[in-house]
């Protein structure tokens, strides 16, 4: 058996032998107790302590007027430990559970993936560097930028492969803070509300934050962003595909999200417009590409999202591009010709 997944309520029974993934949601009420997912986790450790792939979803919905004693004395408990643990996955919204991941995380130094929404490693969110001893041995993380920046600042980790969700608090300051990660190839800024067509007028990199971030991560090869309603713009494409690749002399593949008003009229119309804005972003791109001389790109996409008021968002078109041969120009291509361009997130933790 190489995988258990635990949600099950009182019925749970962990008699599975030799797992090497633990998957445990606890998102409602009737799910396990804290006494019974202390019991849980005490008898997987014993039965299989070859894990190397850990998955733990906490729900409010389940813990939040629940007694968690029993389930913070396990995380708390020097003897707890997946000695082959390599990849953590932790979505966490109870507050009151601020902390107390920390001495887990802290016996479990091999791990390499990290994909954490959970409570402030700095509760006070001052983007100040947390423990040295935390995951020295990262190497991919998603996380708020807060984390991000406390893992990354201190360029103690090997971060090759960051993911920063929730992009309205990408600013100045934070990316002073990420121009320590020198090992840092592959960076998304993303928000995961789209995937959900969930929208928020907050939601994008700004054209100046956009220039700070390819500014202080020279040498990235993949690059994922969405932006903001005004960088959006088609009148804008020129100098955002400029920042980019004037600063990213490195890159090989680029994904845009991009924000825009409903297209309106009827079929033939709407096609149209798809079909001028694919052209516009193409010529911003080739011109870009051969201002700033540069031949690396390999892929390009676009995600059209359109904006539906007031909170919804839709999936309008994508747009690929792909290096025609070695003189660097682009053409457009299929999403089928490309691995890359199949990714529900470019440079997303795959765990």
């Amino acid at each position: 058996m190489q995988k258990i997944f635990i949600n099950t309520g009182s019925r749970t029974r962990c008699v599975v032998q030799h797992c090497q993934i633990l998957a445990l949601v606890l998102a409602e009420k009737e799910d396990p107790t804290p006494s019974a997912t202390a019991k849980i986790l005490w008898q997987v450790q014993k039965s299989s302590p070859n894990i190397t792939r850990f998955h733990l979803y906490v729900s409010r919905a389940w813990g939040g007027d629940l007694p968690l004693s029993p389930f913070h004395q396990v995380l708390d408990d020097p003897t707890f430990k997946f000695p082959l643990l390599k990849q953590l996955s932790i979505a966490d919204d109870i507050p009151t559970n601020t902390g107390v991941y920390e001495a887990f995380f802290l016996r479990h130094s091999d791990i390499e993936d990290l994909r954490f929404h959970g409570p402030s490693l700095d509760p006070l969110d001052t983007y100040r560097p947390v423990d040295p001893k935390l995951f020295p041995k990262l190497s991919r993380l998603v996380a708020f930028i807060a984390d991000c920046v406390s893992l990354c600042s201190s360029d103690l980790r090997p971060v090759e492969n960051l993911t920063i969700d929730a992009t309205e608090f990408v600013d100045d300051y934070s990316w002073q803070a990420l121009t320590c990660t020198k090992t840092l190839r592959q960076l998304c800024l993303f928000d995961a509300d789209l995937l959900e067509e969930q929208y928020d007028e907050r939601i994008g990199v700004k054209l100046d934050a956009l220039g700070m971030v390819t500014k202080a991560s020279p040498h990235l090869t993949h690059f994922q962003c969405v932006l903001d309603n005004k960088t959006s713009r088609i009148s804008v494409l020129p100098t955002v595909y400029g920042a980019i690749l004037s600063n990213l002399l490195d890159l090989e593949h680029l994904r845009l999200v991009v924000l825009m008003e409903p297209l309106m009229g009827d079929e033939i119309t709407v096609k149209k417009s798809r079909d001028s804005i694919q052209h516009e972003h193409h010529q911003a791109l080739e011109e870009a590409l051969q201002l700033h001389h540069h031949r690396p790109l390999e892929t390009a996409q676009v995600d059209l999202f359109t904006v539906l008021r007031p909170s919804r968002v839709e999936l309008e078109a994508q747009f690929h591009f792909v290096k025609k041969n070695s003189d660097g120009k682009l053409v457009v291509a299929q999403k089928s010709d490309r691995p890359e361009f199949g990714r529900e997130i470019l440079v997303g933790l795959d765990i």
